[in-house]
Protein backbone atom coordinates (compact mmCIF):
# COMPACT_ATOMS: atom_id res chain seq x y z
CA UNK A 1 0.00 0.00 0.00
CA UNK A 2 1.32 3.42 -0.94
CA UNK A 3 1.56 5.79 2.05
CA UNK A 4 -0.32 9.08 1.85
CA UNK A 5 2.16 11.95 1.91
CA UNK A 6 0.53 15.21 0.80
CA UNK A 7 3.77 17.12 0.24
CA UNK A 8 5.76 15.88 -2.80
CA UNK A 9 9.06 17.11 -1.35
CA UNK A 10 8.51 15.05 1.78
CA UNK A 11 7.69 12.09 -0.46
CA UNK A 12 11.05 12.48 -2.19
CA UNK A 13 12.89 12.71 1.13
CA UNK A 14 11.24 9.55 2.43
CA UNK A 15 11.92 7.74 -0.84
CA UNK A 16 15.59 8.78 -0.83
CA UNK A 17 16.10 7.35 2.64
CA UNK A 18 14.44 4.08 1.63
CA UNK A 19 11.32 4.71 3.69
CA UNK A 20 9.07 3.49 0.89
CA UNK A 21 9.64 0.76 -1.68
CA UNK A 22 11.93 1.92 -4.44
CA UNK A 23 9.62 0.87 -7.25
CA UNK A 24 7.03 3.43 -6.07
CA UNK A 25 9.23 6.40 -6.96
CA UNK A 26 11.08 7.42 -10.12
CA UNK A 27 14.84 6.99 -9.64
CA UNK A 28 15.76 9.83 -11.97
CA UNK A 29 13.52 12.31 -10.15
CA UNK A 30 14.91 11.16 -6.80
CA UNK A 31 18.47 11.47 -8.13
CA UNK A 32 17.77 14.98 -9.42
CA UNK A 33 16.42 16.04 -6.02
CA UNK A 34 19.38 14.40 -4.26
CA UNK A 35 21.83 16.27 -6.50
CA UNK A 36 19.99 19.52 -5.74
CA UNK A 37 20.18 18.87 -1.98
CA UNK A 38 23.86 17.88 -2.09
CA UNK A 39 24.67 21.08 -3.97
CA UNK A 40 22.53 23.20 -1.62
CA UNK A 41 24.48 21.77 1.35
CA UNK A 42 27.70 22.77 -0.40
CA UNK A 43 28.86 19.17 -0.36
CA UNK A 44 31.42 18.15 -2.94
CA UNK A 45 31.94 14.63 -1.63
CA UNK A 46 29.94 13.22 -4.53
CA UNK A 47 32.38 14.86 -6.98
CA UNK A 48 35.29 12.89 -5.55
CA UNK A 49 33.30 9.68 -5.07
CA UNK A 50 32.08 9.67 -8.68
CA UNK A 51 35.30 10.90 -10.27
CA UNK A 52 33.91 14.19 -11.56
CA UNK A 53 36.18 17.14 -12.27
CA UNK A 54 33.85 19.67 -10.61
CA UNK A 55 30.38 19.92 -9.02
CA UNK A 56 27.45 19.94 -11.42
CA UNK A 57 23.78 20.80 -11.27
CA UNK A 58 23.00 18.98 -14.52
CA UNK A 59 21.44 15.62 -13.64
CA UNK A 60 21.65 14.36 -17.24
CA UNK A 61 25.39 14.98 -17.34
CA UNK A 62 25.84 13.33 -13.95
CA UNK A 63 23.80 10.23 -14.84
CA UNK A 64 25.60 9.81 -18.17
CA UNK A 65 28.94 10.06 -16.38
CA UNK A 66 27.88 7.56 -13.70
CA UNK A 67 26.47 5.15 -16.29
CA UNK A 68 29.78 5.15 -18.19
CA UNK A 69 31.76 4.80 -14.97
CA UNK A 70 29.81 1.76 -13.71
CA UNK A 71 29.32 0.21 -17.16
CA UNK A 72 25.56 0.69 -17.28
CA UNK A 73 25.41 0.89 -21.05
CA UNK A 74 23.07 -0.50 -23.67
CA UNK A 75 24.48 -2.07 -26.83
CA UNK A 76 26.12 0.68 -28.83
CA UNK A 77 27.38 2.46 -25.70
CA UNK A 78 24.11 4.26 -24.90
CA UNK A 79 23.98 5.08 -21.15
CA UNK A 80 21.15 3.74 -18.97
CA UNK A 81 20.17 6.72 -16.79
CA UNK A 82 17.75 4.76 -14.58
CA UNK A 83 20.50 2.29 -13.59
CA UNK A 84 22.90 5.18 -12.99
CA UNK A 85 20.29 6.98 -10.87
CA UNK A 86 19.75 3.84 -8.78
CA UNK A 87 23.53 3.57 -8.25
CA UNK A 88 23.79 7.28 -7.34
CA UNK A 89 20.99 6.92 -4.76
CA UNK A 90 22.38 3.69 -3.30
CA UNK A 91 25.78 5.33 -2.83
CA UNK A 92 24.06 8.15 -0.94
CA UNK A 93 22.24 5.63 1.26
CA UNK A 94 25.56 3.95 2.01
CA UNK A 95 26.98 7.30 3.17
CA UNK A 96 29.54 7.65 0.36
CA UNK A 97 28.72 11.34 -0.08
CA UNK A 98 28.66 12.10 3.63
CA UNK A 99 25.85 12.01 6.15
CA UNK A 100 23.10 14.60 5.71
CA UNK A 101 19.68 15.39 7.07
CA UNK A 102 17.38 16.09 4.13
CA UNK A 103 14.98 18.13 6.27
CA UNK A 104 15.37 21.85 6.83
CA UNK A 105 15.90 21.97 10.57
CA UNK A 106 16.40 25.62 11.41
CA UNK A 107 13.91 26.97 13.94
CA UNK A 108 12.13 29.17 11.40
CA UNK A 109 11.85 26.30 8.89
CA UNK A 110 10.32 24.02 11.53
CA UNK A 111 7.78 26.68 12.55
CA UNK A 112 6.86 27.28 8.89
CA UNK A 113 6.44 23.53 8.27
CA UNK A 114 4.16 23.18 11.31
CA UNK A 115 2.03 26.12 10.13
CA UNK A 116 1.88 24.69 6.62
CA UNK A 117 0.73 21.31 7.92
CA UNK A 118 -1.90 22.89 10.19
CA UNK A 119 -3.36 24.98 7.41
CA UNK A 120 -3.08 22.48 4.57
CA UNK A 121 -6.17 20.54 5.58
CA UNK A 122 -5.39 17.72 3.19
CA UNK A 123 -6.78 14.36 4.14
CA UNK A 124 -5.99 10.94 2.85
CA UNK A 125 -8.82 9.00 1.23
CA UNK A 126 -9.07 6.85 4.34
CA UNK A 127 -9.20 9.88 6.66
CA UNK A 128 -11.87 11.53 4.49
CA UNK A 129 -13.95 8.32 4.45
CA UNK A 130 -13.77 8.05 8.25
CA UNK A 131 -14.79 11.70 8.59
CA UNK A 132 -17.86 11.14 6.39
CA UNK A 133 -18.81 8.03 8.38
CA UNK A 134 -18.49 9.88 11.70
CA UNK A 135 -20.57 12.80 10.42
CA UNK A 136 -23.25 10.36 9.25
CA UNK A 137 -23.25 8.66 12.66
CA UNK A 138 -23.69 12.02 14.40
CA UNK A 139 -26.61 12.98 12.12
CA UNK A 140 -28.28 9.61 12.74
CA UNK A 141 -27.75 9.95 16.49
CA UNK A 142 -29.30 13.44 16.44
CA UNK A 143 -32.31 12.11 14.48
CA UNK A 144 -32.69 9.24 16.91
CA UNK A 145 -32.51 11.57 19.92
CA UNK A 146 -35.00 14.03 18.40
CA UNK A 147 -37.50 11.22 17.72
CA UNK A 148 -37.19 9.92 21.27
CA UNK A 149 -37.71 13.40 22.75
CA UNK A 150 -41.06 13.80 20.95
CA UNK A 151 -42.43 10.49 22.30
CA UNK A 152 -41.71 11.31 25.94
Amino acid sequence: MIPYIPNPINSLKIALTGGIRDNLADYEIMADYLLYRLNSFGSTNYVKALGLSEPTDNIDFLLNHVAKRIGALQPGGVPLPSVAARFFINQYRLGKYGLFCLDDISYLDVVNEIDLNKNSGTLSKNQARKLVINERKLRNLEKFNSRNEIKT
